[in-house]
């Protein structure tokens, strides 16, 4: 399947602004969901059943909390960890070795790459769900 986007096309200055719209996004998220006595959730979607070799292809996502909105950020989400963007489904990212959780091992380098602010205890800061 060819990639919308591969890795070589990422500059430095892409990677960059991702991280920093993600980290800012986690964390104003995260304020809001405290005021209200909750946590921020993501939400993983897996696209297909496994396939043979084991791979997955999924998208990531959230909710604005402010304003109830929808938000896809598989494209940022590849950036940052340094995966294609994929043509399957209209951009995924696809994950090989099925056998374990691909989707939380994603959020766990993505969470790594982002920083200390963000990184610090993420899994008890942040919900996330298959969809």
């Amino acid at each position: 399947m060819p990639n919308i986007v591969n890795v070589k096309e990422y500059t430095k200055d892409d990677i960059e602004k991702a991280k920093e719209y993600l980290t800012k996004m986690f964390l104003a998220q995260e304020k809001l969901a405290i005021d209200r006595g909750t946590k921020p959730e993501i939400y993983i979607a897996k696209r297909q059943p496994t396939t043979r070799s084991g791979g997955n292809y999924f998208t990531f996502h959230y909710v604005d909390l402010k304003t109830g909105r929808l938000f896809d950020i598989t494209y940022n989400i590849a950036k940052v960890i340094g995966a294609s963007l994929n043509d399957k489904l209209g951009g995924t990212i696809y994950r090989s070795f099925g056998n374990m959780d691909m989707g939380f091992q994603t959020l766990y380098e993505m969470f790594g790459s982002l920083g200390d602010e963000c990184n610090d205890n993420w899994q008890s800061r942040f919900r996330y769900r298959y969809i």
